[in-house]
């Protein structure tokens, strides 16, 4: 059949790390405190026992070989997968490219993270209207649809496809025609969606439009199709084989 094309890069990189026993000044629990600007985003926020930092920003396609990326991206791309990198380096370059945020946070960040946790990588996506599946296999989720992350609809999206494939499978049994019809489905809605993600991500942390800001996205029109949408329970007799 036809070539996968390699994914496509959405023009930023994000770094994840987690702090353990230390405590950040103003931070409550269940809110995450968000700082954004210049086409990047900053957040911190209390998980369990640990705090999680994030930070997202514009990151130039000619100097993606400086990342860590080999861990997360290889050469599926095509491209140079410019090797793996030090932690003290990913820490350097987090600290650098937010050298104009709240010193307290980043500093905050550098001083106590678990070196171990620092996550650093581009973002890449698939472009949307691929086929999802043939004959008896399918997929879900982000393996289905991996979109840009500045919506943070990855999880809802992959629990909206697992209750669209529970009906499918109620209604058409174990057959292709039950996952053709989960496709079918989705499709609109996820092709949707995916397309206002890249579109918006490239306008944010690549054009540095404020508009369209990730956490500003309830004052455009596409918040109401996103949020006002509603499925019928999963049927408890999903056409699964009562024995296995």
């Amino acid at each position: 059949g036809e070539k996968e094309k390699f994914p496509s890069y959405a023009g930023s990189a994000i770094w994840r790390m987690f702090v353990y026993g230390a405590e950040f000044e103003g931070l409550e629990p269940a809110i995450m405190n968000v700082y954004t600007g210049d086409g990047k985003v900053l957040a911190i926020q209390r998980m369990g026992d640990r705090l999680y930092i994030v930070g997202q920003a514009g990151w130039p396609e000619d100097e993606l070989s400086v990342l860590d990326r080999r861990r997360y991206v290889g050469e599926e791309d095509g491209n140079d997968s410019g090797g793996r990198s030090t932690n003290a380096e990913r820490l350097e370059r987090f600290a650098e490219t937010f050298a104009g945020f709240p010193q307290d946070v980043v500093k905050f960040a550098v001083d106590h993270c678990e070196t171990a946790s620092v996550l650093e990588h581009p973002i890449y996506y698939r472009e949307p209207n691929r086929p999802w599946g043939k004959g008896r296999v399918t997929l879900l989720g982000d393996a289905a649809h991996c979109i840009p992350p500045n919506m943070g609809m990855g999880t809802p999206l992959a629990f909206e496809d697992a209750v669209a494939l529970g009906h499918a499978l109620a209604k058409h049994g174990v057959k292709s025609e039950a996952l053709r019809s989960f496709e079918a489905d989705r499709m609109e809605r996820v092709n949707t969606i995916a397309k206002f993600a890249i579109e918006q991500t490239g306008r944010y942390y690549k054009e540095k439009d404020d508009n369209a800001n990730p956490f500003k996205l309830s004052k455009v029109n596409s918040f109401e199709y996103i949020m006002n949408f509603q499925q019928d329970p999963i049927p408890t007799d999903s056409g699964m084989p009562k024995e296995v």
